[in-house]
């Protein structure tokens, strides 16, 4: 098995989390930012062993299903702006919202 890359986007305010994947559109939400990750690192691994006990065709379809374009767009955007607004505001009025995105590696 090859090692494979996969991006994400988290969004958490206070104890209210969640974390999508751009190469499978699969979301996860939890307490805090180390639960999400690992939920949707998890979720992300049974989804391709999942998907690859099935059938070549539905397999490929399975593994090839990524984001949609506008939610990945709309992601992005949401990134720019919150990033935008850290960098005007003076620190200590930095409030406890984090949006960002992450990449992890797994054998797939």
């Amino acid at each position: 098995m090859a090692e494979r890359r996969f991006l994400c986007y988290v969004e958490g305010i206070g104890d209210k989390w969640e974390a999508i994947s751009v190469d499978f559109d699969i979301a996860v939400s939890g307490c805090s930012l180390d639960e999400v990750k690992t939920l949707l690192r998890s979720a992300i691994l049974t989804y391709i062993e999942d998907a690859n006990k099935e059938e070549a065709r539905a397999r490929k379809r399975l593994l090839g299903r990524r984001m949609p374009r506008r939610v990945q767009f709309a992601w992005v955007l949401k990134i720019f702006a919150h990033e935008l607004q850290r960098f005007l505001r003076s620190p200590k009025n930095v409030d406890a919202h984090f949006e960002g995105r992450y990449e992890f590696s797994c054998q797939a």
